[in-house]
Order: C-alpha cells, then structure tokens, then sequence
C-alpha cells in the first residue's frame, strides 16, 4: 500500500492535483474499502509514482483503474511523469483499458502526463472530468456570502439552543454511528450507515487523515457531527449528518460555520458538488482522468 514516499510525490508534483485525496491515507482507504479485496499496482520511477488497481468492465474487458475507483478524486500517478511510464504500465497484466485520474485539465500536469504516455501502444484520450467545490477562507469570504445567507445565518446563531465540542483529536466512530443511524441518510442505509462508507471512514480516521471532528450537541445528547481532515492549509470536509429531530435549529449550516471559523486561512475543499454546498463555495475545481486504449 502507499506511504511516505508516495506523500512525498504528492507534495512535489508540479501545478495542481487534489492535494488531500492524492495522499496515500485516502487512497489506501478507498482501495480497502471498494476494492474488490484486489491488490494494487504500486510502481516508482525516479521522480514518479503509479498506483492503480485490476477490475473489469461491465463486458469482461479487463481494465486498470485508479485507487479511487468511486469518485476519481485521488490522482494515479503522481510526481513527474517520465516515458518510463510507457514501459511499467505495459507490463501490468493484461489489460485493454485504463483509467488514470490525473490533474487540472490543460495544466502543466496534464500535459506532462500525456506527453509521458505517447510512446505507448495505445490511444490516449480525455475521459470525464470530476468536480469539486472550494473556498478560500480568507478576510473576504464572507463578504462573498449573499445577503440572504449571510442574515438567515445570523438568526440560526442567535436562536440556536446548541453547544457544539471539538474532538479532533478523539474522534470515535461508535459515536458518529450514533447520530448517523438517526438522520435521513442513516435511515435510508447510506453515509456512515454503509458498510463500505463505515469501512472507509474508520480508515481514514485511523491513519491520522481525518484529524478534524464538531460534534453538535442539544443539552447531554449528541445531534449532529462534521467530519474533515486538514493538511498543508487544506481543510477537507468528508462527512456531516444530524439527527433529524434538530433540524430546526440549522445544526448542519452552524456546524459548518464553526469549521469555517476555525480554518480561517485554509482552502477548503467541500468535495463532490451538491446543492447546499455552493452556498460556501467560492469556485470549482476540475480534475480530468486519463483513458489509454491498447491497440
């Protein structure tokens, strides 16, 4: 699996990949948790790192695919590509397609990549793109907000019976499991409430990535969690949920404050685009995956 030496990639990788989910903590995560029980692929070169996973296509065509098989959120090969990469990608079994989640479309990155991967006996082509939401959480984000959000927050803060308890540091699953099994999600056997996004979240939180956890509270009872992780002054939101008895008080919109707060300076990254999220964002963030074809 990837450790340090594949953080090291991440970390000097020219122009931009997702810089949280690229690490090995969430990557390692994914593959443990969606994989198949399949090994990975992990090869380095001199001043690069590969890291993909064997699966198959829906007709059997045996395929390659990036750790982060669910949202591609996590870059397969990081560092500074080289044509070494032709040779080692080649040698992988045998495959007929890949799909290598890379970097920001037309970026320094991306045409690195591409150039390092033309001698291949394959086609190269664009596939789908992924979104993600971002804001920078600097003196003007706030005068960013719309007036409408900005006042109908203030109200929820001021009519608000909540407390809310910073546990980064003691984050326990058992709890957050708690509040999940309560809220709509859990109800419907989705977030924490899965199997494989349990598995997947407990990873993450035991490798030290998901460092960040609000739990709201409503008098003796816990309601409602935030859970993110924070590196190199990048905050990433992961999951948030609440008990659907509070929803009244706006816990996941003050929930959500209270890490904004507390980040003041970060990028946060609030992940896959939903409806709520755009009120926080500032912009978005594509990344592109890579398909190779074998002739």
């Amino acid at each position: 699996m990837l450790g340090p030496r594949w953080d090291d990639l991440v970390a000097s990788t020219p122009d931009w990949i997702d810089p949280w989910c690229s690490r090995s903590a969430w990557q390692n995560a994914t593959i443990e948790a969606f994989g198949g029980g399949r090994e990975p692929y992990v090869e380095f070169g001199d001043r690069w790192g590969l890291a993909v996973a064997p699966f198959e296509l829906e007709d059997g065509t045996p395929a390659i695919i990036g750790l982060d098989r669910v949202w591609g959120f996590g870059a397969a090969v990081v560092g500074q590509p080289s044509p070494e990469l032709v040779g080692r990608l080649g040698a992988l079994g045998p495959w007929r397609v890949a799909f290598l989640p890379a970097g920001a479309p037309e970026s320094v990155y991306e045409a690195a990549l591409v150039g390092a991967l033309q001698g291949g006996r394959w086609r190269t082509l664009a596939g789908e793109s992924t979104v993600r939401l971002v804001a920078d959480l600097d003196v003007g984000w706030w005068s960013r907000r719309s007036g409408r959000f900005r006042q109908r927050l203030n109200q929820a803060q001021r009519r608000s019976p909540l407390g809310f308890e910073t546990c980064d540091d003691l984050i326990g699953m058992d709890r957050l499991l708690a509040i999940e099994t309560q809220s709509h999600k859990g109800r419907a056997g989705s977030g924490l409430a899965s199997p494989d996004m349990e598995r997947l979240y407990r990873s993450v939180i035991e490798s030290g990535a998901g460092n960040r956890c609000v739990i709201a509270r409503l008098g003796d009872h816990d309601v409602g969690f935030i859970l993110g992780g924070a590196h190199d002054r990048t905050y990433r939101g992961l999951q948030m949920s609440y008990i659907e008895s509070v929803r009244e008080f706006s816990v996941g919109h003050l929930m959500q404050h209270h890490e904004v707060t507390r980040h003041f300076g970060y990028r946060y990254d609030l992940g896959m685009d939903m409806t709520y999220k755009r009120h926080w964002a500032d912009r978005e963030q594509t990344t592109r995956t890579i398909v190779l074809v074998r002739r």
